[in-house]
């Protein structure tokens, strides 16, 4: 629940970084232009998809660390505490980012839409492709995405 509502505050801000990066203007104007656009709620769009990879992130790590952790120290009683935490945390962090990549893609690709990258073009972006091809390679979602840069991905738990 807290990785879903941290989408609340996570959307906007994340709107306006793909936008800004795609328009090269400042943040204030990439927001000021995507509210006279689209309205305040268009500063919101994609955060179902935020608050789905937020949950799925969250959820994830929270249920699966501790349980590797116990299992680690079973079957490893000479690890330390601190290195079955490190080697749960890596494993189920890697595990969540994975599961919630998909939501991530389809998130970056609806916030990417919010303007229109020429003028005069229609602000909005094709998230399914080209029939079952497409959808295949955006629900996986671990290829390079709408021309974007790849960036490292940020949750918040």
């Amino acid at each position: 629940m807290a990785g879903a509502a941290s989408a609340l505050i996570q959307s906007p801000t994340q709107l306006i970084e793909v936008n800004q990066s795609n328009h090269g203007s400042s943040m204030f104007a990439t927001a000021r232009k995507v509210i006279s656009q689209n309205g305040t709620l268009g500063l919101w769009r994609g955060y179902s998809m935020g608050a789905t990879r937020e949950g799925i992130f969250c959820s994830s790590y929270i249920a699966i660390n501790p349980s590797v952790k116990t299992w680690l120290l079973e079957k490893r009683p000479e690890l330390s505490e601190g290195a079955a935490t490190a080697l749960a945390s890596v494993f189920s962090g890697s595990l969540g980012a994975a599961l919630s990549h998909p939501a991530d893609t389809l998130k970056t690709r609806l916030q990417a839409g919010a303007l229109p990258v020429r003028p005069g073009e229609p602000a909005e972006v094709r998230v399914w492709g080209d029939g079952l091809e497409g959808l295949g390679r955006v629900k996986l979602g671990y290829d390079e995405v709408a021309g974007l840069r790849l960036r490292p991905l940020s949750f918040a738990c």
